[in-house]
């Protein structure tokens, strides 16, 4: 679909004067987990569980309101992006007792490149990689609710305005980007082609709905949290300024679990407001798909 009226006049406005550009290339991944894993079970005591998208943004954020809203909410799963290690300190120091579950991944050249998963039930698997062709890192986590596993999928899809040159016209480095986004949109369904599993594909996507990545993936049977309610679904990004928000840029997905509540949170200290979804877990040995 289109992009909305004056949607190229307008990023290249606001994304010229916003933190966290990523960049092409850079060294190999230092791996750094928050916190040493911990151990033990967690019974399953509700039949629907939340979970929250929020980039926290690396540089110049408020992070005390950043933890208040994660506070306030208290999501059970939480995919975390421009996560740095100053943060995740906090995080940690603030919050162990709610998330006792942590997996961190900083990259010390890009720091807007960090990312994490903090749970309320454990994690048993972690990995972190690439989503091709671009070089920024998504984190991949099984998540065990009761008896089922969940796989989380953290992402970080490219900037609209990623890697612009000056004397470029900023329309073309949008649209070059916004084909990037649907190429890596084709990789990430590719890589959970045969997951059977249930599956939360969430975090900044860096597109607004019904744009070429997400119009994909939603035919590849990942569900936008935010279409069973949309009017409780409000612009993300840029948030906390003198303006309105004027993109949803972030997004919680799902396939094989059905989603039964939406919001943006207009709380934080950050340029994106978090989402929040509730979901619940198909009953066991319930018959569920993989990718189309």
């Amino acid at each position: 679909m289109a992009a909305r009226p004056l949607t190229i006049g307008i990023l290249a406005i606001l994304t010229t004067l916003a933190v966290g550009r990523a960049t092409a290339a850079g060294p190999a991944f230092a791996a750094e987990p928050l916190d040493p894993a911990t151990t033990g079970t967690s019974a399953q005591a509700a039949a629907s569980y939340s979970v929250m998208a929020f980039n926290v943004l690396y540089r110049g954020a408020n992070e005390e309101k950043n933890l208040q809203a994660i506070a306030d909410t208290q999501p059970d799963i939480l995919c975390l992006r421009e996560l740095v290690p100053g943060f995740a300190g906090r995080f940690a120091q603030r919050l162990k007792d709610d998330y006792p579950h942590r997996r961190y991944r900083r990259y010390p050249p890009r720091p807007a490149w960090g990312v994490g998963i903090a749970s309320k039930f454990p994690i048993t698997e972690w990995r972190v990689f690439r989503e091709r062709p671009y070089t920024i890192p998504a984190a991949d986590a099984l998540v065990t609710i009761g008896g089922t596993e969940v796989r989380v999928v953290c992402v970080h899809l490219i900037p609209p305005m990623a890697r612009y040159s000056r004397g470029q016209p900023a329309w073309e480095t949008i649209e070059r980007n916004r084909d990037l986004r649907r190429r890596q949109a084709k990789y990430l369904s590719f890589r959970y082609r045969d997951e059977r599993r249930p599956v939360l594909m969430l975090g900044d996507f860096n597109e607004d709905v019904d744009e070429p990545a997400l119009d994909f993936l939603d035919e590849q049977g990942f569900k936008n949290s935010c279409a069973i309610e949309a009017d409780r679904c409000q612009d993300t990004w840029p948030a906390v300024t003198v303006f309105p928000a004027a993109f949803r840029f972030d997004h919680i997905l799902g396939r094989n679990l059905s989603f039964v509540s939406s919001r943006v949170v207009e709380q934080g200290g950050s340029d994106h407001y978090p989402v929040l979804a509730e979901f619940t877990l198909p009953p066991p040995n319930a018959t569920v798909s993989s990718g189309q």
